[in-house]
């Protein structure tokens, strides 16, 4: 699977933001540090210098913004006379030092530049190698062995062949080629495409490469594009994987915990069986004990310590003594070779009682073991039920993003408000963790019920634009829609919501913060009595690729008043007695009536019940007009 950016891949992305971006100013920048250096700045020109992964970007004022996307992937301001204003990470090295003060230096040249490489000078590289052909193409001229592999396939040579074995014709035709492919992707005539196998993404490209070997193939508008989406669908796929790296170390741990009860309960079963056992034949042989305790008392009363030899040869029926210790007055008497210690003063009905008493005891320990293994190993069944449902998650959020554009957001729950602030909120705890570290700024709000268990709700905010009382309350519904509340089927709840920057995740001293949870400092505000009430609906958009028209289905939830102008059609729900399951299949039937027979080819039942906050009930449905998609993206661009 592609990881990262060929030198091809950035010379497509470049030209692409050049037609896009020349001309235009630069009017967000979220780094404080870098905002009053490139703010308002007009981008005059992009390009990709020396056939490097690196992109420039020059500004009116001579500045240049440098994207370095080869190791240790950098970003860099500098100023007119090429010294470096801002830098994102001080870097030094023997060809380089990176800071600020210093003049900016590209890394050093380790290839020789395809784009101006010369016949001569090609064949002459290529003769003097001894290794394959791909490797010369991939090392010495810098171009990546994706790209290497490609210009061997199109000029039909066997990739691993000496390229000190070319012929001339041969090397004639990989030069050709190679200027070939360059140029195409220069002049941006391209046919940027993700390639998958079995459904997973394992590769993108500006233009089609015949060396692929893949089962399936989405074509894209722009390189971008198909840049963007494929390291997304990389990202879930990764995102998956440490999310089940976790459960599986816990799944270890769980089953070492699992070992050492099974342990502890065969020790107690042991002496449980050892206990009842010695019970049974002092019950059985009650009377011989008793005839030989009664002589033994006898014995020690009248000799005491010399009267050990007699009351060792002491015997009645099959029970014998077998040893006496005068100091303790404990004799230790033998029945079918089970020795049972008997102290001399003590009765033997009291014995057995307190034998049965360490049975119960033993008896009430096992049980309490054996629920505790219950509880193990139906975690671990639990656990490794949840991998293998993260597992089908993943795969069919690939599924839905083969349909249209996925966007950043859309990995969360997320609507917009009535004046237009967006709203992302976490499905589970592991994204309520990832939205607080990755999306929540000190500026934004910060929304949850009050109650233990519930998403995370965000409100992203411009930094000179604050939302007005009905932006909150909609947001303080979603927040209470989506918690537990829902599910104890209470119809209101109290929200609170803070800024960002009272939200931590640091605990006290001494105690321990879960996953998903947070602590927060200092005041919170309050929105009473919130009602749960949830719109969800379904939008339908539509998007021209290589002239054809495809439609993109988009599941939403959303406060009620909300959902109309973000949906096609919707129900809204209130908290009732019917499962999740039973109203998801309601909802697309209603969906399907509504709009089009397709959606149960295209909208799963599981994706409807992802979107469920708990048991429900329909209160009523909808048709909606919503606003375009390009309006909705722009809202989540701040």
């Amino acid at each position: 699977m592609k990881k990262r950016l060929t030198t091809l891949d950035v010379i497509a992305i470049t030209g692409e933001l050049k037609e896009r971006m020349v001309g235009t100013i630069i009017d967000k920048v979220y780094r404080i540090d870098l905002k009053s250096l490139v703010e308002r700045h007009k981008v005059e020109n992009i390009y990709n210098p020396g056939f490097e992964r690196i992109v420039m970007i020059e500004f009116h004022d001579d500045s240049k913004l440098v994207i370095e996307l080869l190791e240790p992937f950098n970003l860099i301001y500098i100023d007119s006379r090429d010294l470096i204003r801002w830098i994102l990470k001080v870097y030094e090295s023997r060809d380089r030092t990176l800071k600020i003060g210093l003049k900016y230096s590209p890394p050093p040249k380790t290839f020789i530049n395809p784009e101006l490489c010369t016949y001569e000078d090609f064949e002459k590289t290529i003769l003097s190698r001894d290794e394959s052909v791909s490797r010369v193409l991939a090392r010495n001229f810098g171009l990546g062995m994706e790209v290497a592999l490609e210009l061997c396939y199109r000029a039909s040579l066997d990739f691993k062949m000496k390229a000190s074995e070319l012929s001339s014709r041969q090397i004639d035709l990989l030069f050709k080629e190679l200027k070939d492919i360059i140029i195409r992707v220069r002049n941006l005539s391209l046919e940027p495409t993700i390639y998958l196998s079995n459904g997973k993404p394992i590769t993108v490209t500006p233009i089609h490469f015949y060396s692929i070997a893949s089962n399936e193939k989405r074509v894209f508008e722009n390189f971008n594009q198909a840049v963007d989406e494929y390291f997304h669908e990389l990202e879930v796929e990764e995102y998956t994987e440490s999310i089940a790296k976790t459960k599986l170390q816990e799944i270890y741990k769980l089953r070492r915990s699992i070992e050492d009860v099974e342990s502890k309960i065969r020790d107690f079963e042991e002496k449980i069986n050892d206990l009842k056992r010695k019970a049974e034949l002092l019950l059985m042989n009650k009377y011989h004990i008793e005839e030989i305790l009664e002589e033994a008392k006898k014995y020690w009363i009248m000799y005491r310590s010399s009267s050990t030899d007699s009351i060792k040869d002491l015997h009645s029926g099959e029970v014998f003594v077998e040893d006496f210790d005068p100091s303790s007055r404990v004799l230790v008497i033998n029945i079918h070779n089970v020795k049972i210690p008997i102290k001399l003063d003590i009765k033997l009905g009291q014995i057995i009682n307190e034998v049965y008493s360490k049975v119960k005891d033993l008896e009430r320990k096992r049980e309490k073991a054996l629920k505790s293994l219950e509880e193990l190993r139906n975690r671990v069944i639990s656990l490794e039920k949840s991998i293998s449902n993260d597992k089908l998650r993943s795969a069919e959020q690939i599924r839905k993003i083969m349909y249209g554009v996925h966007e950043w957001f859309e990995r969360f729950k997320w609507f917009i408000t009535s004046n237009n602030f967006p709203i992302i909120a976490g499905k589970d705890a592991s994204q309520n963790e990832l939205i607080v570290k990755k999306y929540l700024r000190a500026w934004d709000y910060f929304f949850h019920a009050d109650i233990p268990g519930g998403a995370v709700v965000i409100m992203r905010l411009g930094k000179d634009k604050r939302p007005d009382i009905i932006d909150i309350k909609e947001a303080a519904q979603y927040a209470a829609s989506n918690s537990k509340a829902w599910t104890l089927g209470l119809t209101s709840i109290d929200v609170y919501y803070v800024s960002g920057e009272q939200v931590s995740k640091e605990a006290p001293a001494g105690e321990y913060l879960s996953k998903g949870s947070f602590m927060i400092y200092g005041r919170k505000n309050w929105i009473r009595g919130v009602v749960l009430e949830l719109g969800v609906g379904l939008r339908v958009d539509e998007v021209r690729r290589n002239h054809e028209v495809y439609q993109i289905y988009r599941l939403i939830s959303a406060p009620p008043h909300i959902i109309s102008k973000l949906s096609n059609a919707y129900v809204v729900l209130i908290p009732g007695s019917f499962s999740k399951g039973e109203i998801a299949k309601e909802i697309r039937e209603f969906f399907e009536e509504t709009l089009s027979k397709k959606v149960s080819k295209y909208v799963l039942i599981d994706e409807i019940v992802s979107m469920l906050p708990g048991p429900s009930k329909i209160k009523f449905t909808g048709v909606g007009n919503p606003i375009d998609w390009e309006v909705i993206r722009g809202v989540f661009s701040i």
